[in-house]
C-alpha cells in the first residue's frame, strides 16, 4: 500500500536557488497582504517579514553560485 501523502526527499523537493528572485517575489506578495489588513500589529509584522525576505534575496544575489 503506497502512502499518497508522503513527501518527496528534500533533494527533490527544494530546488537549488542561485538568485533571490523567489524571496523578492514573496516579499512583494507579503507587502500586498499587509496593505489589505487593518490590524496594525499584523501589518507591522508582515512588513518586517517582507523586509527580511527582500534582504535575503539581495544576499543570495551577492553570493557566488
Amino acid at each position: 500500500m503506497s502512502d499518497e501523502c508522503a513527501t518527496p526527499p528534500l533533494a527533490d523537493a527544494i530546488p537549488s536557488l542561485c538568485d533571490g528572485s523567489d524571496y523578492r517575489r514573496l516579499a512583494r506578495q507579503i507587502r500586498d497582504i499587509a496593505r489589505q489588513t487593518r490590524l496594525t500589529v499584523a501589518r507591522t509584522e508582515l512588513l518586517r517579514l517582507a523586509t527580511n525576505y527582500a534582504r535575503r534575496g539581495d544576499h543570495l544575489d551577492r553570493r557566488v553560485c
